[in-house]
């Protein structure tokens, strides 16, 4: 079952790719495009499902989520490339590191029965976190 529910989200990371293609974005478009794709990915499984594989296969957060490895170079290729953002000097590693971030905030939320996930606030938090984190090392 664990397959599976990584095949899903290496999906949601193959979509993201496609649909990142031709289409221009400012760096506030585009971090709302992400995390409306990562987090609509989030919500596809419930998180009975994921804390159930979560307890059953005790993996780390990176054999957890491997496809994660694979968003930070799509991001850096986007960013280059897109003409409203192409300037952007973005540090590899703490572009990844920011990634990982934000998505073991939302599996911790999906973890915690004290947590509601999905909510509003939180995928609104995430964004602008992302955001924040895209601008931080634009002038690092």
């Amino acid at each position: 079952m664990i397959q599976g529910y990584q095949l899903t989200c290496l999906l949601s990371v193959k979509v993201y790719e496609d649909q990142l293609r031709n289409r221009p974005m400012t760096l506030e478009a585009f971090s709302k495009f992400t995390a409306d794709i990562f987090y609509s990915a989030n919500c596809t499984v419930p998180n009975e499902i994921c804390t159930m594989l979560w307890k059953e296969h005790g993996k780390s957060h990176a054999e957890f989520h491997p496809h994660l490895s694979l968003i930070g170079p799509i991001v850096t290729d986007y960013l280059q490339k897109n003409p409203a953002t192409a300037a952007l000097q973005l540090d590899v590693d703490q572009l990844e590191g920011a990634i990982k971030m934000l998505d073991m905030d939302i599996l911790q939320a999906r973890l915690d029965p004290k947590e509601t996930f999905p909510s509003c606030k939180q995928y609104q938090r995430l964004h602008k976190m992302f955001l924040g984190a895209l601008l931080a090392m634009q002038h690092a």
